[in-house]
């Protein structure tokens, strides 16, 4: 997603999620650029349910570290 189509966007925030082989890390930032949150865990990439377990965790935990929801996404 371009910068311009996300400021043009009515929702206020983007997460930004980074896969590695060990970690999975998320960012929260607001239209500012601003981080409001972010978040870390382990890849436990054992299966691909696993996996997306791990993407869905780190996510959410970084919405709850800013304060906010899936729905301001």
């Amino acid at each position: 997603m371009s910068a311009s189509t996300f400021l043009k966007r009515r929702l206020p925030l983007l997460v930004g999620i980074d896969v590695g082989g060990s970690k999975v890390e998320a960012i929260v930032i607001d239209k500012a650029w601003q981080e409001q949150g972010q978040a870390t865990g382990k890849t436990n990439a054992y299966t691909p349910d696993h996996l997306l377990t791990a993407i869905a965790t780190v996510v959410t935990d970084a919405l709850l570290a800013a304060g906010s929801s899936i729905e301001q996404v």
